[in-house]
């Protein structure tokens, strides 16, 4: 007979992480911001990853400042991969404060030790939040503005009558001595 597996705890105050994605002046450029809370209160001094598809980029401390207490924010650059749409997944987290742990054991009646119960206690408990960002390639358009051929004859007569002093104005001619 086999032991069942333990059971875990995680206990602490609970905390949430909210995320904002939005885009910035700069092409393929995003702020990525929230707050770091416990209820209604925001957690300051706490430190805050960020990771795109699954990878840590960028890690902050969040503000302590009265009014800003457990905000934090990022700037990233999510550029159009292959000049196609691309989606990243974008996660902040938060690992929580001083974590320990405690185990109750057990022994079978074979004599064996075996883990009953795994608690871990935080001041905070981590959190994350995550979202998906889908970018589209930024398109450039140049065009050469065109004339119909009576739009170049009209420009070619307007250049030849100022050459020679005269102007043209529609149903009238000026001479200029």
């Amino acid at each position: 007979m086999s032991p069942c597996s333990p059971v875990q705890l995680s206990v602490g105050f609970n905390t949430t992480l909210s995320l904002n994605v939005s885009s910035t002046s700069f092409p393929s450029q995003y702020k990525i911001s929230g707050w770091l809370k416990n209820g209604t209160s925001g957690l300051g001094s706490r430190l805050v990853s960020l990771k795109i598809n699954d990878t840590v980029v960028d890690s902050q401390w969040t503000d302590s400042f009265e009014d800003w207490r457990g905000c934090y924010s990022f700037v990233h650059d999510f550029p159009a991969v292959n000049n196609g749409s691309t989606t990243y997944t974008v996660s902040v987290s938060f690992n929580g404060t001083n974590p320990a742990s405690a185990s109750a054991t057990s022994i079978t009646l074979g004599g064996s030790n075996y883990a009953m119960c795994t608690t871990v206690q935080f001041s905070q408990i981590p959190c994350s939040n995550s979202t998906m960002l889908t970018v589209d390639p930024q398109s450039t358009i140049a065009t050469t503005p065109t004339k119909t051929p009576e739009e170049m004859q009209q420009a070619h007569v307007s250049r030849m009558y100022a050459r020679s002093g005269i102007f043209f104005i529609p149903y009238v001619l000026i001479c200029i001595r």
